[in-house]
C-alpha cells in the first residue's frame, strides 16, 4: 500500500481488497440478484449462476452481433436511453450484453493459450465468474475501440447515462483500482439513483461500494 495514502483511502482500498493481489482471497457472492451487486476480481458469482433475462429488440442491437439479453430493469432503461438518444440523432446500440460463465471461461483460456501473458489477458478480460456480463446488468454500447471517444454518442452518454441508471464502469486512470484497462464502451446498470450518486462522486464503483454500501 502506498505510504502517501491518507488513512481514509487506506481503509477504502483495504475494504476493496487492494492490499492483496487480484484474484486472491476471492469471495463467492451470495446475494446474486442485487442491482448493486459488485462483481470484480475479488468477488465472483457462483458457477451455476444464471440471471433472469429478457431479449433486447433487434433495433437496439448492433448489426451482426446476434441476439442480446439483459435483466428486465437494465433492458427497459437501455431501451429508453436508446430512443432518447435517437431523437438527438445518436445511435446507441448493444454490442455485448449477457455472457455465460462457461463462455467467459473459454474466452479467457483461449486468449492465454494464444500466447499472451496472463497479466495482459487479465487487464482486458475477466476470468469466468468474475465478469459483470454474467449479471445481465452490463452492456457494451460500441465496438471495443477507443475511437469511441471521438463519437457524438460517447460525448452524450458519458454525461447522461447515469440519468438512465448506467455508469461507465471502468474509467480512465482507475486501472489500479478496477483491475481493468479503460473501457469507455462498457456500461453497468445500477438504477438511476445509485448511478447518479456514483457519477457525482467521481469514484469507481469499487470505491463507492467500499465507502457507502458495505457496512
Amino acid at each position: 500500500m502506498n505510504p502517501d495514502f491518507d488513512y481514509e483511502k487506506v481503509i477504502v482500498y483495504v475494504n476493496i481488497g487492494l492490499d492483496l493481489p487480484f484474484y486472491t482471497n476471492i469471495n463467492t457472492i451470495t446475494e446474486t440478484n442485487r442491482i448493486d451487486v459488485l462483481v470484480n476480481k475479488y468477488n465472483k458469482l457462483p458457477d451455476n449462476f444464471v440471471p433472469q433475462l429478457e431479449q433486447l429488440p433487434d433495433l437496439l442491437c448492433a448489426p451482426g452481433m446476434g441476439n442480446q439479453y439483459l435483466r428486465k430493469e437494465a433492458k427497459e432503461a437501455f431501451e429508453k436511453m436508446h430512443y432518447d438518444a435517437k431523437t438527438l440523432g445518436l445511435n446507441i446500440t448493444a454490442y455485448g450484453t449477457y455472457r455465460s460463465i462457461e463462455l467467459q471461461h473459454n474466452i479467457w483460456n483461449s486468449k492465454v493459450q494464444s500466447g499472451r501473458t496472463i497479466a495482459d489477458v487479465d487487464s482486458l478480460n475477466s476470468r469466468g465468474g468474475h465478469s459483470e456480463h454474467h449479471t445481465g446488468l452490463a452492456v457494451d454500447v460500441i465496438r471495443n475501440n477507443y475511437t469511441v471517444e471521438d463519437s457524438a454518442e460517447f460525448k452524450w452518454y458519458k454525461d447522461n447515462a447515469h440519468h438512465y441508471g448506467f455508469i461507465i464502469r471502468y474509467p480512465n486512470g482507475k486501472e489500479n483500482i478496477t483491475g481493468y484497462a479503460y473501457e469507455p464502451w462498457h456500461l453497468r446498470y445500477l438504477g438511476p439513483e445509485l448511478a447518479t450518486e456514483v457519477y457525482n462522486s467521481g469514484l469507481t464503483f469499487e470505491e463507492y461500494y467500499a465507502k457507502m454500501i458495505v457496512k
